[in-house]
């Protein structure tokens, strides 16, 4: 399998495009547009995710607002296109976070 075919890990083949065409089977009633075109029921990339791939968005805490923010600045240089940020547990539910637990 070396040539520029794609496969899953089960070795099936993957074409590079699926049209309704071949949905026709599974549904009769699936939309006739194609992918990256209007109105982007099939999504808005053309050849989807194989052209640009996914990212992968990690969270990192680090002990201050300062280290946190310094580490964005960081990876921002770095070249990095996406950045997810999250606050602590307690405050992302609406808690003052430093708030000492209430006693049961």
């Amino acid at each position: 399998m070396t040539n520029d075919k794609l496969y899953t890990d089960s070795g099936i083949e993957i074409k590079k495009l699926y049209t309704p065409d071949d949905l026709a089977l599974i549904n009769d009633q699936v939309s006739k547009e194609f992918p990256g075109k209007f109105p982007y029921t099939r999504g808005v990339q053309e050849d989807m995710y194989r052209g640009r791939l996914w990212t992968m968005r990690q969270y990192a805490g680090f002990s201050t607002a300062e280290e946190s923010n310094a580490r964005y600045h960081y990876l921002l240089g770095q070249g990095v296109s996406g950045l997810s940020v999250a606050f602590d547990l307690p405050t992302q539910i609406g808690y003052d976070s430093d708030h000492p637990p209430e006693r049961r």
